[in-house]
């Protein structure tokens, strides 16, 4: 850290001074969330235990802009309070300048809004492999229905689930929460649920989706030289949408929600700098190790250094130097021709 400060570079070949402000930073650590109060008004926290100058953002699926930022400060134990009155799915985000992480998907259930929308349903994201709970409480009588099917029941506190091969030993009820769950989740189990609470008369419809995580996304330079191109893989994960960051921008390019595996993102660039892929679905969410692009890939930026010439570049210097070199045995030769010509004798003697 005490490498920060001014340096000069002086070019006395050019009269060329060159000064530069150098910062070192601690890479931040990736966030984690937590609900903190888990009924109307929601309270959650963000935290992060390393980095320098950070800056912790809070995101709600489905809106661009932040749902709330907090300024730069340095870790460790810098935490982010958020209080929300809508559900939703919600990350938190933490940058500097060298880094930026994304917690993990929390999914904030609808007991969290003021109010429910009667013919609504709720979204619920799961992830392939593992459980999800549905946020609607039956105390004592109530039923989860899928495709209006019973496939759990509750009646005087006491939890039963009709024969069923497809849900056998794998829906849950909580009689301190009065949660239904569903464990092992499978791609199959993609569809409407519906939760009746019988005891005052509520109904609760839920549209689960399941999700495979999405893997670690890898950035490769495909063409090194202006305008250059840098490409986006990503390899495992269902729902995916893939961003460009550059340093000091908030998002450079985005695509459609796709499914790997072999995802990919083309991107061409003009600017020099520090570029970051991020892959995210509702359940997850990775950001490659960033690559910095140098100022040959800018239109008025040097080559890059130790930079071959493309083979097709090659080639045409060595026809254009084959041409000229045609051309100049052509003249010579018709020079001979006319000076022969007027000066036969000569010539005769030169030839002998």
């Amino acid at each position: 850290m005490e490498d920060i400060g001014e340096y000069k570079v002086q070019n006395t070949d050019q009269n060329i001074n060159t000064v530069f402000q150098l910062n070192v930073y601690i890479p931040v650590s990736k966030p984690h969330v937590s609900v903190t109060r888990d009924e109307y008004p929601c309270k959650l926290m963000c935290t992060v235990e390393r980095g320098t100058e950070v800056t912790l953002s809070w995101y709600r699926e489905g809106e661009e802009e932040s749902y709330g930022s907090y300024p730069v400060r340095n870790a460790p134990h810098l935490d982010l309070p958020q209080t929300v009155d809508k559900g939703g799915i919600y990350t938190c985000e933490a940058n500097n300048s060298v880094s930026r992480e994304t917690s993990d998907p929390l999914t904030v259930g609808a007991h969290c809004t003021a109010v429910s929308v009667f013919g609504q349903s709720v979204e619920l994201h799961g992830i392939l492999g593992q459980s999800v709970k549905f946020p609607a409480a039956v105390k004592k009588g109530g039923s989860l229905m899928h495709s209006g099917v019973t496939i759990g029941d509750v009646t005087n506190g006491k939890f039963t689930t009709p024969p069923n091969e497809r849900f056998n030993g794998r829906l849950h009820w909580d009689s301190s929460t009065g949660l239904f769950s569903l464990s092992g989740l499978k791609m199959e189990d993609i569809g409407e649920y519906k939760v009746q609470n019988t005891d005052q008369n509520i109904n609760t419809v839920f549209q689960l989706n399941v999700y495979i995580p999405v893997s670690k996304p890898h950035i490769t330079i495909t063409h090194n030289e202006y305008p250059c191109t840098i490409v986006c893989t990503v390899e495992r994960g269902t729902g995916v949408i893939l961003s460009w960051y550059r340093e000091g921008e908030k998002r450079y390019g985005s695509s459609d929600s796709l499914d790997a595996p072999y995802l990919k993102l083309p991107q061409t660039v003009e600017t020099h700098g520090i570029y970051i892929c991020e892959a995210r679905n509702s359940v997850s969410n990775e950001t490659s190790d960033p690559l910095t692009v140098g100022a040959h890939c800018t239109a008025t930026g040097p080559p890059a250094i130790g930079a071959n010439a493309s083979p097709s570049g090659s080639s045409t210097g060595i026809i254009v130097a084959s041409v000229i070199a045609v051309v100049a045995v052509l003249i010579a030769a018709v020079f001979a021709v006319l000076y022969c010509r007027k000066y036969q004798s000569h010539c005769f003697e030169l030839w002998q």
